[in-house]
């Protein structure tokens, strides 16, 4: 069911070719209803009108539902289902705009002109009747697919996807009925070569095509008149990295001051559909930290998994004592940076970390914070580790008898063996014995 939005891009694309001739309301009389959509212009939401379109005379009953409207559209059969699909993908490009898209940096003027500026009459004068296809050709997830949506949506002429390869010549033959059109060809590689390259040959149409396989593309459909403009969208540097994550952080809590120059450093590599998932995975760990206060969760760079010395990770409540042998205690000693350590499988990021070592008769050490979420170590069965920074060494070493004498009720004192969590009703004692706050 369209949206308003949506339905402004369906009457915008019916009256490039058409026209109204008559607006009443639901019954055939009285006055429609309008509402204002985001654009500004005003929509009939509860009307019937009637439209003169290629020759054909079409009967729209438009009924308000929800935050949008039903279209029932009645005609001659030839033009029911031209119409009928140009709903359906006016409906589909709903939500897309340049907003959300990021580090595109010089690209959109250059596909603006290649894409949208042919489907209108300036080019005409200037003696250009030929449409050019174009391609956009790149890795996975650097959003050809969103960004060939976006410039469908920006285009007022109807708008026809080809989702199954069966359906290119009809969708071919629909959209040069309807004149000036877009076809978009999503995963381009998967149609057939000799069937496109005719339907391009043919003309009428603009095509925007995307592929992230260039390499199994023939090279037949990229002749001069067939897809002959290539724009090649590669994985984001680090400017456009961080542009991506403004966007998708955009409407997010964040921490005051969160350093997307050192987000966009820690994500080298990654896709935008890949920082987009980061976000949300980030999103969740923010939660985990803080689930019984969703409204005081703010995103920080440790819930990126992202270290930064000036930045110290948001303190949790829960203790965790991490034991050690005599080499653990010579690297505690040592350590200039964050530590890899094994911890229990429930730790989470912003936790406290307790160090004792060596294991037994030991001293308690130092103290940290759990900066990443513990993951399965490779190496050995049933363990998890995690990195621990925030380091805060104690003055002097706390023997675990003297805990074991202040806190007897904590059975785990009598015979230390593993990581554990320490009980709420003990850590505040713990903590003030090891001088911690």
């Amino acid at each position: 069911m369209p949206d308003l939005g949506s339905l402004a891009r369906f009457f915008d694309c019916l009256a490039g070719e058409g026209e109204v001739s008559r607006m009443t309301g639901i019954y055939g009389d009285g006055r429609p209803e309008l509402a204002r959509a985001p654009d500004g212009t005003f929509l009939p939401v509860r009307a019937l009108v009637r439209y003169g379109w290629h020759g054909h005379r079409l009967r729209l009953e438009v009924s308000r539902s929800g935050r949008g409207a039903s279209v029932r559209v009645e005609g001659p059969r030839e033009a029911l289902c031209a119409v009928d699909r140009m709903l359906d993908d006016s409906t589909r490009l709903s939500g897309f705009g340049w907003e959300q898209l990021g580090g595109l940096g010089d690209l959109v003027p250059r596909l603006r002109d290649w894409v949208l500026l042919p489907l209108t009459q300036v080019l005409a004068g200037l003696g250009v009747h030929r449409f050019q296809g174009v391609l956009l050709s790149g890795p996975p997830g650097t959003g050809k697919s969103t960004l060939a949506r976006v410039l469908a949506a920006e285009a007022a002429v109807p708008f026809f996807a080809v989702d199954h390869p069966h359906e290119l010549s009809e969708v071919f033959e629909t959209a040069r009925n309807a004149s000036r059109a877009l076809v978009l060809l999503d995963d381009v590689d998967r149609f057939s070569a000799r069937t496109l390259a005719a339907e391009l040959d043919l003309g009428g149409v603009q095509v925007l095509a995307a592929t992230s396989r260039l390499a199994s593309l023939d090279a037949t459909l990229l002749r001069p008149g067939r897809l002959s403009r290539r724009v090649d969208i590669p994985l984001p540097d680090g400017d456009a990295r961080a542009d991506i994550l403004r966007v998708h952080l955009s409407g997010r809590p964040c921490a005051r001051g969160l350093d997307l120059a050192a987000l966009a450093r820690a994500s080298e590599g990654k896709s935008g559909a890949e920082l987009a998932l980061w976000c949300d995975d980030a999103a969740l760990a923010a939660w985990r930290r803080d689930p019984g206060e969703p409204d005081a969760i703010r995103l920080c760079l440790a819930d990126f998994g992202v270290f930064v010395p000036d930045e110290p990770t948001p303190r949790r409540k829960t203790t965790h004592v991490l034991i050690g042998n005599r080499d653990d205690r010579a690297r505690l000693d040592e350590a200039s940076g964050p530590l890899t350590w094994a911890v229990p499988k429930t730790a989470r990021v912003g936790e406290r970390a307790v160090f004792l070592a060596p294991t037994y008769q030991g001293d308690f050490v130092a103290s940290g914070l759990v900066t990443t979420e513990p993951v399965a170590d490779e190496t050995r069965k049933g363990v998890y580790t995690a990195r621990i920074d925030n380091f805060v060494r104690l003055e002097e070493p706390v023997p675990v008898a003297s805990v074991k004498a202040e806190l007897p009720e904590w059975r785990y004192l009598k015979y230390v063996r593993v990581h554990t969590t320490v009980p709420e009703e003990h850590e505040p004692r713990l903590l003030a014995l090891l001088g911690l706050s």
